[in-house]
Protein backbone atom coordinates (compact mmCIF):
# COMPACT_ATOMS: atom_id res chain seq x y z
CA UNK A 1 0.00 0.00 0.00
CA UNK A 2 1.30 3.47 -0.88
CA UNK A 3 -0.13 6.51 0.53
CA UNK A 4 0.75 10.08 -0.38
CA UNK A 5 -0.34 12.97 0.53
CA UNK A 6 1.28 16.58 -1.26
CA UNK A 7 2.10 15.89 -4.97
CA UNK A 8 3.70 18.37 -7.65
CA UNK A 9 5.14 17.29 -10.63
CA UNK A 10 8.31 15.58 -9.39
CA UNK A 11 5.85 13.12 -7.31
CA UNK A 12 3.19 12.50 -10.03
CA UNK A 13 6.10 11.52 -12.13
CA UNK A 14 7.53 9.21 -9.86
CA UNK A 15 3.84 7.75 -9.62
CA UNK A 16 3.63 6.96 -12.82
CA UNK A 17 7.26 5.42 -12.69
CA UNK A 18 6.21 3.05 -9.80
CA UNK A 19 2.95 1.95 -11.21
CA UNK A 20 4.80 1.14 -14.51
CA UNK A 21 7.12 -1.05 -12.89
CA UNK A 22 5.90 -2.43 -9.87
CA UNK A 23 4.22 -5.43 -10.48
CA UNK A 24 2.80 -6.33 -6.84
CA UNK A 25 1.53 -2.78 -5.58
CA UNK A 26 -2.39 -3.31 -5.16
CA UNK A 27 -3.50 -0.56 -2.89
CA UNK A 28 -2.99 3.35 -3.97
CA UNK A 29 -4.24 6.27 -1.61
CA UNK A 30 -4.09 9.60 -3.10
CA UNK A 31 -6.89 11.31 -0.80
CA UNK A 32 -6.33 14.56 0.00
CA UNK A 33 -3.39 15.05 -2.30
CA UNK A 34 -3.67 18.85 -2.50
CA UNK A 35 -2.27 19.48 -5.81
CA UNK A 36 -2.96 15.95 -7.81
CA UNK A 37 -5.20 17.93 -10.39
CA UNK A 38 -3.07 19.35 -12.58
CA UNK A 39 -1.06 15.98 -12.56
CA UNK A 40 -3.99 13.97 -12.56
CA UNK A 41 -3.32 13.02 -16.48
CA UNK A 42 0.00 11.62 -16.54
CA UNK A 43 -1.03 9.17 -13.34
CA UNK A 44 -4.06 7.88 -15.40
CA UNK A 45 -2.26 7.52 -18.37
CA UNK A 46 -0.29 5.04 -16.31
CA UNK A 47 -3.28 3.84 -14.83
CA UNK A 48 -4.95 2.38 -17.96
CA UNK A 49 -2.22 -0.17 -18.37
CA UNK A 50 -1.36 -1.32 -14.60
CA UNK A 51 -2.22 -4.51 -14.25
CA UNK A 52 -2.02 -4.99 -10.21
CA UNK A 53 -3.71 -2.34 -8.91
CA UNK A 54 -6.87 -3.22 -7.44
CA UNK A 55 -7.66 -0.12 -4.94
CA UNK A 56 -7.28 3.25 -5.74
CA UNK A 57 -8.49 6.12 -3.80
CA UNK A 58 -8.56 9.70 -5.53
CA UNK A 59 -11.07 11.30 -2.61
CA UNK A 60 -11.04 14.64 -1.47
CA UNK A 61 -8.86 16.21 -4.44
CA UNK A 62 -11.56 18.99 -5.90
CA UNK A 63 -10.59 17.20 -9.24
CA UNK A 64 -13.98 18.40 -10.78
CA UNK A 65 -15.34 17.39 -14.37
CA UNK A 66 -11.73 17.25 -16.11
CA UNK A 67 -10.81 14.49 -13.02
CA UNK A 68 -13.47 12.44 -13.77
CA UNK A 69 -12.91 12.64 -17.42
CA UNK A 70 -9.31 11.04 -17.27
CA UNK A 71 -10.82 8.71 -14.69
CA UNK A 72 -13.32 7.45 -16.85
CA UNK A 73 -10.71 6.99 -19.77
CA UNK A 74 -8.58 4.73 -17.10
CA UNK A 75 -12.03 2.72 -16.31
CA UNK A 76 -12.68 1.90 -20.15
CA UNK A 77 -9.00 0.18 -20.28
CA UNK A 78 -8.34 -1.00 -17.24
CA UNK A 79 -9.25 -4.88 -16.24
CA UNK A 80 -7.66 -4.76 -12.29
CA UNK A 81 -9.24 -2.08 -10.51
CA UNK A 82 -11.94 -3.47 -8.27
CA UNK A 83 -12.62 -0.33 -6.01
CA UNK A 84 -12.62 3.24 -6.65
CA UNK A 85 -12.78 6.46 -3.98
CA UNK A 86 -13.66 9.00 -6.04
CA UNK A 87 -15.84 11.25 -3.44
CA UNK A 88 -15.82 14.79 -2.74
CA UNK A 89 -14.32 15.35 -5.92
CA UNK A 90 -17.21 17.63 -7.09
CA UNK A 91 -17.85 16.38 -10.37
CA UNK A 92 -20.88 17.40 -10.87
CA UNK A 93 -23.19 16.10 -13.68
CA UNK A 94 -21.18 16.38 -16.50
CA UNK A 95 -18.26 14.29 -14.46
CA UNK A 96 -20.69 11.54 -13.48
CA UNK A 97 -22.12 10.92 -16.63
CA UNK A 98 -18.13 10.71 -18.15
CA UNK A 99 -17.67 7.76 -14.63
CA UNK A 100 -21.10 6.04 -15.16
CA UNK A 101 -20.85 5.69 -19.23
CA UNK A 102 -17.36 4.34 -18.79
CA UNK A 103 -18.45 1.88 -15.84
CA UNK A 104 -21.39 0.51 -18.29
CA UNK A 105 -18.49 -0.74 -20.28
CA UNK A 106 -16.49 -2.07 -17.61
CA UNK A 107 -16.39 -5.54 -16.31
CA UNK A 108 -13.87 -5.41 -13.27
CA UNK A 109 -14.90 -2.54 -11.05
CA UNK A 110 -16.65 -3.93 -7.95
CA UNK A 111 -17.13 -0.71 -5.68
CA UNK A 112 -17.92 2.93 -6.39
CA UNK A 113 -17.25 6.08 -4.21
CA UNK A 114 -19.00 9.10 -5.57
CA UNK A 115 -20.58 10.38 -2.70
CA UNK A 116 -19.90 14.67 -2.16
CA UNK A 117 -20.21 15.22 -5.80
CA UNK A 118 -22.95 17.54 -6.00
CA UNK A 119 -24.39 15.04 -8.98
CA UNK A 120 -28.14 16.06 -9.32
CA UNK A 121 -31.19 14.08 -10.71
CA UNK A 122 -30.30 14.71 -13.97
CA UNK A 123 -28.18 11.92 -13.65
CA UNK A 124 -30.49 9.43 -11.93
CA UNK A 125 -31.47 7.89 -15.04
CA UNK A 126 -28.17 6.89 -15.92
CA UNK A 127 -27.35 5.65 -12.71
CA UNK A 128 -30.20 3.22 -13.45
CA UNK A 129 -28.91 2.41 -16.47
CA UNK A 130 -25.24 1.97 -15.47
CA UNK A 131 -26.77 -0.64 -12.35
CA UNK A 132 -29.45 -2.21 -15.04
CA UNK A 133 -26.49 -3.26 -17.61
CA UNK A 134 -23.17 -3.22 -15.58
CA UNK A 135 -23.29 -6.94 -13.86
CA UNK A 136 -19.73 -7.04 -11.47
CA UNK A 137 -20.33 -3.33 -9.13
CA UNK A 138 -21.88 -4.22 -6.49
CA UNK A 139 -21.46 -1.09 -4.27
CA UNK A 140 -22.01 2.28 -5.56
CA UNK A 141 -22.12 5.13 -2.85
CA UNK A 142 -24.01 8.36 -4.36
CA UNK A 143 -24.60 9.31 -0.74
CA UNK A 144 -24.62 13.27 -0.18
CA UNK A 145 -25.50 14.49 -3.50
CA UNK A 146 -28.29 16.24 -4.73
CA UNK A 147 -30.41 13.44 -6.12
Amino acid sequence: MLRVKDIGKDESKLISEVLSLNSTLTTLHLSYAVQIGSELRSISETLKYNSTLTVLDLSDNKLGFEGAKWISEVLKQNSTLKTLDFSYNKIGNDGALWILKSIQQNSYLTSLNLSYNMIGNETAVLIADTIKYNSTLTTLDLLYNDI
